[in-house]
């Protein structure tokens, strides 16, 4: 379950209570201005002028991309992802995201799916957050969420033991 609009709005509610406490105007009308937004590539593309400085990663519990190796070095001790792999996964997310295909929204899509769906997220999960996983309880009939406490967005990175017990227990 994806969708550029959806992900924009998610990042936007999150970060603008933290811009609303600290009194960053620029950031707060920039945070309303993609959550009025319509168009998905334009308010993906405003998301990701957020100025996410260390006081939005501490409320909303964000790793800075450049220390997460850091942290994948420091929590997981036995990392199921190995560098080449998680290379190839950082090299499909550019190509993926100057694709046209990107900004496309195939929630509506959704409800059309009979087969089990299953939708894992993370407890401070930024991008898919509690409108998502309501949006989803409500147009997958046939799915399920399962909420992982200790983890952000990359709940198969972050807790890859857990994350595949969930998926073998579910299509046993």
């Amino acid at each position: 379950m994806w969708s550029a609009l959806h992900t924009a709005r998610a990042i936007a509610e999150a970060t603008l209570p933290c811009f609303e406490r600290d009194g960053v105007s620029e950031q707060i009308a920039l945070c309303k201005e993609i959550l009025g937004e319509p168009s998905p590539k334009k308010a993906f593309e405003k998301a990701m002028s957020i100025d996410i400085n260390e006081s939005v990663q501490r409320y909303c519990h964000v790793i800075e991309d450049s220390r997460y190796n850091d942290y994948i070095s420091t929590h997981i001790s036995k990392p199921a992802v190995t560098e080449d792999c998680w290379r190839k996964y950082v090299d499909f997310r550019k190509k993926i995201y100057d694709s046209e295909d990107y900004y496309v929204d195939y929630l509506p899509y959704l409800k059309d799916i009979a087969k089990p769906q299953l939708l894992i997220v993370g407890e401070y999960d930024m991008t898919c957050g509690k409108y998502e996983q309501k949006w989803f309880a409500d147009n997958a009939p046939a799915g399920s969420t399962v909420i992982l406490q200790d983890s952000a967005h990359l709940t198969w990175f972050e807790q890859p033991e857990k994350y595949t017990e969930i998926i073998v227990g579910r299509f046993k």
